[in-house]
Formats: structure tokens, sequence, C-alpha cells
């Protein structure tokens, strides 16, 4: 019995831990215009959920410096050009300095943000501070912190543009979009994914026994255990809090306080492995008289180099 709880512990642990990386590695391009040209063209392969992010930035940043810097501007005007020129320096400036935004607005795949919650500012808003100043690029972030430069309506930054000798093209070329940052750290989602893992596997060995009656009490105890500490990390991470940006939802100054939807998942799993490890500690009876209970633990290869798991419970009264 002992053998079949780790052997169900380790399958759904690997196969729980794996769905939460395919979701949070889920990728996209670094650039709404360009997409990852600039990676590919320097390092001859496109980028993947491993690469470093701040490694794509900078290899972006430093692709459309170059692009721009060579582009024909005959056609403007001296002051144009010079600006143009003075913006490009700040560009570059600003990819040595290294500090990016990171995007908290969460879900999956790559998000533009002007101005990220710790005041870090993305490149376009960085040529805007430096030429216009930081209260234009706060007023762009009200209204469009996670927005694309070509989906920015506002008067203040169309002028901007025609004055900054850059076309509206060239700052979307220039705009990085930035990976989702989970508000969840690391440890907690390892912590929870490892309790889940052991109450599912627990749950499913005592809903077993409580059928046929066991007097076995290693899983009700084991059992127990897991629930009470998936309830406790659940309880203590309940609630997580959020800013909403955006046309629906405007700027608020305070954060807003959320259940979060992991820690209510950790609180509901450990309850039932919870109960269901009390009913077979205390029960010895067989839930249904004559019969007997098989169950079984399957895996089948999916596309893409996936696997899914696949649980069969049988009953023959």
């Amino acid at each position: 019995m002992m053998i079949r709880i780790v052997s169900l512990c380790v399958i759904l642990l690997y196969c729980s831990s794996n769905l939460v990386l395919r979701a949070e590695n889920i990728e996209s391009s670094i650039n709404a215009v360009l997409g990852d040209r600039s990676f590919v063209e320097c390092f001859g392969e496109r980028p993947n959920a491993n690469t470093n992010e701040q490694l794509r930035i900078t290899t972006h940043l430093a692709y459309i410096e170059r692009v721009l810097r060579s582009k024909d501007v005959a056609h403007l005007s001296a002051e144009l050009r010079h600006k143009r020129s003075f913006l490009l320096d700040k560009l570059h400036q600003y990819r040595i300095n290294g500090r990016f935004p990171r995007n908290y607005f969460g879900g999956n795949g790559r998000k533009p943000c002007f101005i990220d919650k710790h005041d870090n500012i993305c490149a376009v808003g960085y040529l805007v501070a430096q030429s216009a100043g930081y209260r234009l690029a706060e007023r762009i972030n009200t209204q469009h912190q996670y927005d694309l430069i070509k989906d920015m309506n506002m008067p203040e930054l169309t002028e901007w543009v025609a004055a900054s000798g850059l076309t509206l093209e060239e700052c979307a070329m220039i705009q990085p979009a930035y990976s989702s940052i989970s508000p969840i750290p690391t440890e907690y989602a390892v912590a929870s994914v490892a309790l889940n893992g052991f109450n599912i596997a627990l749950g499913i060995i005592n809903t077993e026994q409580i059928v046929n009656g066991s007097n076995a009490k290693v899983s009700p105890i084991l059992g127990a255990a897991s629930g009470i500490a998936s309830v406790v990390l659940g309880s203590l991470n309940l609630y997580q809090e959020i800013r909403y940006w955006g046309t629906f939802f405007p700027p608020v100054n305070s954060p807003i306080k959320v259940i979060d939807p992991i820690s209510a998942a950790n609180i509901g799993f450990g309850a039932a492995s919870v109960f269901l490890s009390a009913w077979n500690f205390f029960s010895d009876t067989p839930l249904v008289q004559s019969q007997t209970t098989t169950l079984h633990l399957y895996t089948a290869p999916m596309p893409q180099e996936q696997v899914s798991m696949g649980l069969r419970l049988r009953l023959t009264l």
C-alpha cells in the first residue's frame, strides 16, 4: 500500500507541476510589429520559455536602434533630424541602464507596460519623459498602461510623435512587450502544487479504502496532515491586492483585495482531504457490501510531447 501511495503522489505531482509550467511558459513575441526578428537575426533561433528576459529586451532594443539609425532621413527637416538623433541616443542610454518594467497585468503571453508599479518605465515612455517631461509619461500611463502605442488615443502623444523625428510605426517598433509576472511567489506555487498533489493522491487511496473497508491508518493520517497543511497555507494567502487599469477599470489609488483562486483551491482540496481522511480513519466497515473495487491509473501520449493522465474507478457489485 505504501508503494502505491508514493507512486500515485509522484505521478500526480509530476503531472500537476508539468501543467503549471506549461501554463506559465506560453510564448509570444517581444514586439507587435517585428515579432522576434531581433533575436532570430542575432542568435539564429527563436527564443523560448527559458530565454532570459533581460536578454530578449536588450537584444530587441539594440536591434531596433541599429535599424532606425540606418534609415535615410534626408526628407526630414534639420530640427527633426536633430531631435531624432537625440532620442536614439537616449534609447541607447536606456538600453545600457538596463532598468525595464515588468508586466504585472497577469494572464499568459507578453504585454506592453508603460510604467510598472515600481516606477520602471518602458523604452517609449523613457523617450517621452526625456524630451517632454515625466508628467506626460505619467498621463499616458494612467490611460494606457498596458496598451500598444498604436492603440493609444491621446492628442498629446500624437503631438509628441509628430515633433520627435520618429514615425508612429517606428515608435511601435521600439515598444517591447514583457512576459507576465505571476503575483504568486514561486515558493507558494511550488508548495501548493506539492500539497495538492498529495491531497489528490491520498484522497483516491482513502476513497478506495472507504468503499472496500480497511484497517490501514497510514493513508488517513497522511491525508489529514497534508489537508490541514493545505488549508492553513491557503488561509494565510487567501487575499491578494490588485490594481485595475484601462477602459473598463479606471486607475484605483488604493489596492483592491480579492480572493486568490490558488489559495481558495488549496483550502478546498485540503478540506476534502481532511474529510475523507477522517471518514476513513473512523470507519472500518465497507461502504458497499459484496463488491470489488479496482482503481487504474494510466497515461496516454498527446501531441507536442505532452502526456495526459487518467483515473478509472470500477465497482463490481
